[in-house]
């Protein structure tokens, strides 16, 4: 009898734990019933201590949200999120559904929850229920192609095999994914019995990625069915089990979460997607205590420390990357930004000169080098800065501006300078200043193949007429005489010195424009001079805080 009382007694209590343990995650409030579900707490004592902790840290933040009378949807869809992702990485699937689904009904738009969940379905085999989200992913975010790859694989497990195809069709132009695009062909292939055509398929599968090894046992299985026994015997040689592995930059975010550093480095980095720079370095402080040597996230972590205001920790930090890693380049040139905006010019020169000697077509580097060859007139070096930037990016107008600014301080030929400008003005139309430099060189241009006065004079008018100002009317009146007709130009220019007078009565403009006029009355041009624009459009101040922000990023993972 007592062994009985005792047996309810431990029943009873087992029984009132359970419901003081159950959080509203498991036990959902009334007003989340319809929208949510229920995620079980599930027994985590298998799991290393930094991983439970990790989890009732999370379950903690989700219970307090839906607690709320006013709760934070954004927080809680992505906490619920960072919970699937702890559960999906240690193998609790079920647990892990729940959360990504969960995420997805508060934040039906983000493209990381629906994508998990979709890769879930896949590693789980559920291929009906993973090619359904797969293609509600896409249909979130058609440009990541790893959701494309996926989606083909299920189309193959599925044997839907013109599906496959079509998708991985669509990969092979992808340089990342050519390898494993013929590679799915290739299974394709084969399982239409086309074996010639998977031998080429799987044969351009390795040839790009000899590391696969795994290829080569489909591959010697095709050489078999067209007859080419031997070269199947030498493919099943080399054959072993390291699969064609894609770049998956979601994959991987999430397989970091096995790892203790890399969950404090991934919530960093979500830190500072969000702006929120002081968490961010609290958690890259927490994840550098696991891995002090880790460069990657040392380096985020300074870039975090100068975005929350703490310039001097930021610099020591980077001081400490380059002293144990003077190859680091993006340390190097971080350092150099933070010398630069402090006005040490010195010292940002040489820095800049280090990582360019590390890495010649660095465009950070040379675009700011080529900032101070410019201001300090080495115009000629300057030049050659700023065509290596343009030609890593092209699409930088920056450094075209100051290129040309610098063929202007060269002396460059006006056939040159032309050109430049009108690179420039073809990508930035409404940049006045580049506009002025067209118009001055060919309505003053001592070379006949460059100056046209009439487009001159059409290019001034048009200006003047859009943005009506005195130093557009004076330019309409310098385009007016090289097109001939310098009575009209006198009388362009007067009325360019009185509005100016009305604005600013000791203006430089001024000055120059009654130089000018005397110059009409004599019916002479005036020559080129570039110096008011070398003047005006030298490079600002550097400003370390957008390239910190937005300079691409190293990996701390």
């Amino acid at each position: 009898m007592r062994s009985n009382t005792f047996l309810l007694l431990t029943i009873v209590l087992s029984i009132i734990s359970a419901s003081v343990l159950a959080d509203r995650l498991e036990v959902l409030p009334p007003t989340w019933h319809r929208q949510l579900k229920p995620v079980a707490q599930v027994d985590t004592s298998p799991l290393k201590a930094d991983v439970q902790k990790a989890i009732s840290q999370t379950r903690s933040k989700i219970d307090i949200e839906l607690a709320a009378s006013e709760p934070d949807i954004g927080l809680l869809a992505a906490e619920y999120g960072r919970l699937g992702n702890l559960y999906m990485a240690h193998k609790l699937r079920t647990s892990a559904d729940a959360c990504y689904g969960n995420a997805m009904q508060l934040a039906p738009d983000y493209f990381p929850w629906a994508y998990y969940s979709a890769y879930l379905a896949q590693e789980e085999g559920s291929m009906q229920a993973a090619l359904v989200r797969f293609q509600h992913a896409i249909q979130l975010e058609p440009n990541y192609l790893p959701a494309r790859y996926r989606l083909a694989r299920v189309y193959l497990d599925l044997n839907r095999l013109e599906e496959a195809e079509r998708v991985f069709e669509s990969l092979i132009d992808e340089p990342a994914f050519e390898a494993a695009a013929h590679n799915g062909l290739g299974e394709v292939m084969a399982l239409r019995q086309q074996h010639d055509q998977a031998v080429e398929h799987y044969s351009r599968a390795l040839a790009l990625a000899p590391e696969a090894t795994q290829i080569h046992y489909p591959l010697a299985l095709s050489l078999r069915a067209v007859g080419e026994t031997e070269q199947a015997k030498q493919h099943l040689k080399l054959y072993s089990r390291r699969e064609l592995v894609i770049e998956d930059r979601l994959v991987e975010t999430l397989q970091a979460f096995r790892n203790a550093a890399n969950r404090h480095f991934v919530s960093a980095m979500t830190a500072v997607l969000k702006q929120d720079y002081a968490r961010a370095v609290t958690e890259f402080e927490a994840g550098l205590e696991h891995e002090p040597d880790n460069t990657d996230a040392r380096i985020s972590y300074a870039r975090a420390l100068y975005l929350a205001g703490d310039r001097d920790q930021a610099r020591s930090q980077l001081e400490q990357i380059v002293e144990t890693t003077p190859a680091e380049s993006l340390a190097l040139f971080l350092l150099a930004l933070i010398n630069d905006e402090t006005k040490d010019s010195e010292q940002a020169t040489q820095l800049y000169q280090r990582v360019i000697a590390l890495d010649p077509n660095h465009v950070g580097a040379n675009f700011f080098l080529g900032n101070h060859l410019l201001k300090s007139g080495d115009y000629e070096n300057a030049v050659e800065r700023y065509a290596i930037v343009i030609q890593q990016d092209e699409k930088n107008v920056p450094a075209r501006v100051f290129k040309l600014v610098s063929m202007l301080g060269l002396g460059a030929p006006d056939k040159d300078l032309l050109a430049t400008a009108e690179e420039i003005a073809a990508r930035a139309p409404n940049f006045l200043a580049i506009t002025r430099i067209q118009i001055l060189i060919l309505a003053l241009s001592q070379d006949t193949e460059v100056r046209d006065g009439y487009r001159a004079q059409q290019l001034a008018e048009q200006m003047q007429k859009d943005h009506p100002h005195p130093v557009n009317l004076e330019l309409q009146a310098i385009t007016t005489a090289s097109a001939g007709n310098f009575s009209l130009a006198t009388k362009q220019m007067q009325e360019a010195i009185a509005q100016e007078k009305r604005h600013r009565e000791n203006s430089h403009s001024l000055k120059r424009m009654n130089d000018q006029l005397s110059l009409l009355e004599n019916r002479e041009l005036p020559a080129l001079s570039w110096h008011d624009e070398i003047k005006h459009l030298v490079p600002p101040p550097t400003r370390a805080l957008t390239s910190f922000r937005d300079y691409p990023d190293p990996k701390p993972i």
